[in-house]
């Protein structure tokens, strides 16, 4: 007559022990995964901001400006124009960057690498970075968070003060992140799979 007791009371315990270990396996997966995406997504966006920041310092220091002031947006075919946007299209080709640009302290895009962007418009999101860019002084650089474009895909700001008032601007692509955000998601199936393992292998 002992027999059910004890079949039900080893049953009890070996769900309890099952239990248990899928907890602490469930647990210890969330945990990894979590400092395993903070510590690749923090590397990762050191090195970007590195090079970034290079990227925008050399550019900065090949640009001649002494035709800054004539810049001027509604003339986009004058002389000074023209120099600009040829220096920053062979530029960002030669240092493979998405783009670079000059603006002023009303945030007006003055010129671009791409000829088809709208000169004398203002960007949204440049206003986002306005404490950073209003802070620096000539010849100082910031870098903006990252940032995901319209186009869907991830990148970060550089910016670097020519004189009172233009900033050169540079738009690095940081597709890779996209990558590292998709982590959590493989962390977990990995989860998944180790709390099964850990059922099997308690029953």
């Amino acid at each position: 007559m002992s027999m059910p007791f004890h079949i039900t009371r080893d049953t009890t315990l070996r769900t309890r022990i099952i239990l248990t270990f899928s907890t602490l396996t469930i647990g210890l997966v969330i945990l990894l995964s979590w400092i395993g995406y903070i510590s690749i997504k923090q590397i990762y966006v050191n090195q970007l901001s590195d090079q970034t920041r290079l990227l925008i310092k050399l550019l900065a220091v090949q640009m001649d400006r002494k035709y800054l002031p004539y810049l001027n947006p509604d003339y986009p075919t004058n002389t000074a124009n023209r120099f600009y946007q040829r220096f920053l299209a062979s530029q960002t080709r030669r240092m493979h960057l998405e783009n670079a640009f000059i603006f002023d302290d009303r945030y007006r895009l003055l010129s671009h690498s791409d000829s088809t962007a709208l000169l004398g418009a203002t960007d949204p999101r440049l206003e986002l970075n306005r404490t950073e860019i209003q802070q620096l002084l000539p010849g100082e650089s910031a870098l903006s968070l990252p940032f995901k474009g319209r186009d869907g895909k991830w990148y970060m700001w550089g910016f670097h003060r020519l004189d009172n008032t233009h900033w050169l601007g540079v738009r690095e692509n940081a597709q890779r992140l996209a990558e590292v955000e998709r982590l959590p998601g493989t962390f977990w199936i990995i989860g998944i799979i180790g709390v099964i393992i850990t059922v099997l292998a308690g029953w």
